[in-house]
């Protein structure tokens, strides 16, 4: 089975994409836990409605992760700058050590 594609690809195609590989999954084989099959089981007896609240949720729950890494990689060089800055800073003596009881009585 094949690892799914949804790093590969921008926001425009990327659930066409996600849901083609994961059709195609299915018909390779791929099998779902017992408990998530018999979660499905009961979902599939929501009205239609709650059935899209339920989808949108677990979409949403897959591809959270995705997301963050997205922001991170749009953000490294900020970060890199803003860690290259603190080291000057501390090879400089512009930095103070860190007093956890001062920190816990704020």
């Amino acid at each position: 089975m094949v690892d799914p594609p949804c790093r590969q690809y921008t926001d425009e195609g990327r659930w066409t994409v996600l849901l083609s590989w994961a059709q195609r999954s299915i018909a390779e084989g791929a099998q779902l836990t017992k408990l998530l099959d018999e979660a499905f089981t009961l979902a599939r007896l929501l009205p239609e409605e709650r059935q899209d609240d339920l989808a949108a949720r677990i979409i949403a729950e897959l591809t959270e992760d995705d997301e963050f890494d997205r922001k991170i990689a749009a953000t490294v060089d900020q970060l890199d700058w803003l860690i290259e800055e603190a080291k000057a800073d501390f090879r400089a003596g512009r930095t103070e050590g860190l007093d956890y009881d001062r920190l816990l009585a704020q």
